[in-house]
């Protein structure tokens, strides 16, 4: 409850660019404070939209880190930090994967930090094919995640040469 109220007193607030959370619950009512800042963030079509996300170590449910992340899709982020929480189911995974599969539309995340999230080769594998089309994306950390000699090797190869 202690992120939800926090969150509720930043609602206020004219501009919010970095938010920052860790060693913690993130649970429903800090979900829908997240989600009531973002639609205030739509509604004043400014400039001054959340530009970063980090949270680190939470202990968050399911349906939140589904939630959180099809917010994510919806959002201006420039930066998100996900570290620390296991992303490895396959709907959190999927969600995860959907933002960076719309080819069309251009995320503008210029760091991703879904390190130490207990991800799979095949996962790894999936996320470069997801990011082969992204010209904005410039940091991704995998680092402490499940990944083999394998997963390691097929997810380089398709990825474009960088420049």
């Amino acid at each position: 409850q202690g992120f939800s109220y926090s969150l509720a007193g930043l609602i206020q607030q004219d501009y919010i660019g970095s938010i920052s959370y860790s060693n913690d619950e993130f649970g429903p009512m800090s979900m829908k404070q997240l989600e009531v800042m973002k639609q205030l963030e739509l509604h004043q079509k400014t400039q001054k939209q959340l530009q970063e996300l980090k949270f680190y170590a939470l202990n968050i449910k399911y349906q939140e880190k589904v939630d959180l992340l099809k917010m994510v899709k919806q959002s201006c982020l420039k930066k998100l930090k996900l570290s620390c929480i296991n992303l490895s189911d396959a709907k959190v995974f999927q969600t995860l994967l959907e933002y960076f599969q719309d080819h069309y539309r251009q995320t503008q995340l210029k760091f991703i930090d879904i390190s130490n999230c207990n991800l799979k080769s095949k996962q790894l594998v999936k996320l470069s094919e997801a990011l082969a089309h992204n010209t904005v994306l410039e940091n991704l950390n995998l680092s402490q995640n499940h990944l083999e000699n394998k997963g390691r090797v097929e997810g380089i190869s398709n990825l474009p040469p960088s420049q």
